[in-house]
């Protein structure tokens, strides 16, 4: 099954939003199993039917569940849940399995 790990994340202090999309992008984007990576932040194109409640967004793919399982034990996905989660405000997490 195809994967996609999609998190939101509101941050006590949004001014750290480059902070953490560097950290992502360093520590989480290599990580053996991940086969597309997002991360970022909110878009604005005037479209007021768009969710923009959320400070930094993180969407990564995998095509096993063995794989995924490998990327959330992973020492750097451990580090960046250490590093931040006393700084978010919400999380947010959704696990999209594609069918087939």
């Amino acid at each position: 099954a195809k994967i996609n790990h999609f998190v939101l994340i509101n941050l006590q202090n949004p001014a750290d939003q480059g902070e953490l999309v560097d950290d992502c992008r360093e520590r989480l984007s290599d990580i053996d199993g991940v086969v597309s990576y997002w991360c970022g932040t909110h878009g604005d194109f005037g479209r007021d039917s768009v969710d923009a409640n959320y400070d930094v967004g993180l969407c990564l793919g995998f095509n096993s569940d063995e794989d995924y399982e490998y990327y959330l034990l992973h020492e750097d996905h451990s580090w960046v849940v250490q590093k931040w989660s006393s700084r978010w405000d919400w999380i947010r997490i959704h696990d999209i399995v594609q069918s087939p």
